[in-house]
C-alpha cells in the first residue's frame, strides 16, 4: 500500500483526510504545516504528498516546490477550496477542488501512486 502524507493546518479537515485514505488501505501520515511535512518529506520513503494550498508560513504551492527539490519524483495532490487556486498547480500533479468526493481523492491517489 502507498505511504501517503497529509498535509492541512485545519484541524477538521487533516483528520477526516487521514481517516478517508486510511479507510481505503492507504498507509498514512499527517503534518500541520509545512516545515512539520518538510523533515518527513526528507525521512520517509512516501508514494504520494496531498497538501492544502492555503496555510500559514508555507503555502501548499511553496511546500510542493520545496518537496520536489527534496524528491523530484514524488506526485503531489494540492487540495484548495478557492477556484481560482485550482486553476494555478506549481509544483503539482493533480488539484482537487474541496470538498470532494472520496472517489476524487482515491483516483488522484491511486493514479499518481499506481496502486
Amino acid at each position: 500500500m502507498p505511504l501517503v502524507l497529509v498535509v492541512d493546518d485545519d484541524e477538521d479537515v487533516r483528520p477526516a483526510v487521514v481517516a478517508l485514505l486510511e479507510s481505503m488501505g492507504h498507509r498514512v501520515m499527517s503534518a500541520a504545516g509545512g516545515a512539520e511535512a518538510l523533515a518527513i518529506i526528507e525521512r520517509e520513503p512516501l508514494d504520494v504528498l496531498v497538501t492544502d494550498v492555503v496555510m500559514p508560513g508555507m503555502s501548499g504551492y511553496q511546500l510542493a516546490e520545496r518537496a520536489r527539490q527534496i524528491r523530484p519524483d514524488l506526485p503531489i495532490v494540492c487540495m484548495t477550496g478557492f477556484s481560482l487556486l485550482a486553476a494555478e498547480r506549481p509544483g503539482c500533479s493533480v488539484v482537487l477542488r474541496k470538498p470532494f468526493r472520496a472517489a476524487e481523492l482515491k483516483a488522484a491517489i491511486s493514479g499518481l501512486a499506481g496502486a
